[in-house]
């Protein structure tokens, strides 16, 4: 595809002397992220100040590096993506535009939407404890207490075959933990994780996410696991003002 310095007949900046050219590659597509990086041919390499990544015509988010990931995106879904290049003189460069379509998946739990698969959610908790599912958002909260936790499961077994990741977008506000927060996938409901008890046989435990985020997305290696049907769980000890916006298969 040819350099060009227009999307899709829109002019968003005006041309940079400094930056004569920007080509747009797709390195990697996933089923909620695409990498991209940005090939420039400028006067002056440093001139650079920034990458605005725009998805559908809307501003997605500003880089300073030219190799960029794009999360939170939708599953199985077509975007048209540009870049805009600006230097730090405040011209720009507009890039090739390139189509992409995401991989395949299963939202088990998606914001703004209930999948089927479902067929509802367990809620499982401890006096200390509160879990709600408001406007299709997972809130957790745990009180106080050394033991504190919950957690949260499907209410039917989700078959896993071929599938390699188990994900989930959250923001998790603790700086304390216990157990930590984590995903697990069980053979018996509930899939329990408070105060440091003993889950069912045949489950199996993510690491613990990283705690103090602002809509992080965790994705767990499920490979290894023997491909069955299991109860998908989320939940921990001691993580306090937790949200999970959405969980998904990929």
């Amino acid at each position: 595809m040819d350099w060009q310095t227009e999307s899709s007949g829109e002019n968003i900046g005006n041309t940079s002397n400094l930056i004569t050219q920007a080509k747009l590659i797709i390195n990697d597509i996933g089923a909620t992220t695409v990498q991209l990086k940005v090939e420039t041919l400028a006067t002056e390499s440093d001139n650079i100040k920034e990458y605005q990544v725009f998805l559908n015509n809307q501003l997605k988010g500003t880089f300073e590096e030219a190799e960029i990931e794009i999360n939170d995106l939708k599953i199985n879904t077509e975007y048209s993506i540009f870049v805009k290049v600006i230097d730090k003189e405040e011209k720009s460069r507009i890039s090739n535009t390139e189509k992409i379509t995401t991989k395949h998946g299963t939202y088990l739990f998606q914001e703004g939407e209930c999948q089927d698969i479902t067929s509802g959610w367990i809620l499982s908790r401890d006096v200390v404890s509160t879990v709600s599912i408001v406007d299709n958002i997972i809130y957790a909260r745990r009180f106080g207490g050394a033991n504190g936790g919950w957690a949260i499961s499907t209410n039917q077994a989700i078959d896993i075959t071929n599938y390699t990741k188990l994900c989930c977008k959250y923001t998790a506000g603790s700086l304390e933990w216990n157990d930590g927060l984590r995903l697990r996938l069980g053979k018996t409901k509930y899939i329990y994780m408070t105060g440091g008890l003993s889950v069912s046989s045949g489950t199996h435990s993510s690491d613990s996410f990283e705690y103090n985020k602002t809509e992080a997305i965790f994705k767990w290696d499920i490979s290894q696991i023997p491909q069955d049907s299991y109860f998908i769980g989320v939940g921990g000890s001691g993580a306090t003002d937790t949200y999970i916006y959405s969980i998904w298969l990929e």
